[in-house]
């Protein structure tokens, strides 16, 4: 089964759906003045970074025939490639050799997008083991909503309201850190300048209206490792959503 959190490459699934679950969830957080966190973790180059063999046994496990995951990938190592401009094609070409690898399943190809499906699929139930996510249930108690996460392709958000009173922006560290290790393992990164992160508190008055607190007791900045790198990277707080709601 595929995971549900991702809402990219798949049929009966649209942009606009992963935009309205946030959204819906944004709403429900201000009605209910609920704390939030919400962090944008977007990826770079999602299908040039995939580790095309991890790919294969992925695909496989997902029931794919051995014969057409070796099809795969032998057009990845023998295809040659030409790049098209208004001006034409190029008359020289280029192709995968030890010399000069070729990584990822291609941009343009077709295989791509559900072959990323079946990848981040493998990552987000991993994610689902999280402590930390988003619920919400509805006055009756009957209807829940539990995730951790909300991903249209490699482009991923997660909210996480059930963390300790102060301690938002050490649970969402630890939530966008194992993300970005499952990616990492896959052969994805990170790209930490489409990244940010919301934090939604509240302050109560004598009078029992709830306004959005507008300064945070940030001990530290947010930061994540990434990558190879055993430096940590920051990750900066967006301010759009300071306000009042009464």
């Amino acid at each position: 089964m595929i995971n549900t959190a991702q809402w990219g490459s798949q049929p009966c699934c649209r942009a606009s759906d992963a935009v309205l679950q946030k959204q819906l969830q944004y709403k429900l957080t201000y009605a209910l003045r609920k704390q939030l966190v919400a962090m944008e973790l977007n990826a770079r180059a999602c299908y040039d970074r995939i580790i095309a063999t991890c790919a294969m046994l992925i695909s496989m496990m997902h029931g794919m025939p051995a014969e057409a995951c070796q099809m795969q990938k032998d057009m990845l190592e023998g295809a040659s490639f030409k790049i098209r401009t208004s001006l034409g094609e190029s008359l020289e070409t280029f192709h995968h050799s030890k010399e000069s690898p070729v990584f990822g399943t291609g941009q343009g190809s077709g295989a791509s997008p559900p072959v990323w499906v079946l990848i981040s699929s493998v990552l987000l139930d991993e994610m689902d083991l999280c402590q930390f996510r988003s619920k919400f249930t509805d006055p009756t108690g009957t209807l829940h909503h539990n995730s951790v996460m909300v991903i249209y392709v490699d482009n991923s958000g997660t909210m996480i309201n059930n963390f300790p009173s102060g301690k938002g922006i050490e649970s969402i560290r630890m939530v966008a850190q194992k993300w970005e290790r499952l990616l990492f393992s896959s052969g994805g990164a990170l790209a930490p300048g489409k990244c940010f992160f919301y934090l939604v508190e509240w302050d109560w008055d004598s009078q029992g209206w709830a306004q959005i607190r507008k300064k945070h007791a940030l001990n530290d900045p947010l930061l994540l490792y990434a990558g190879h790198s055993f430096f940590r990277k920051k990750f900066p707080e967006k301010k759009s959503v300071r306000g009042t709601a009464c």
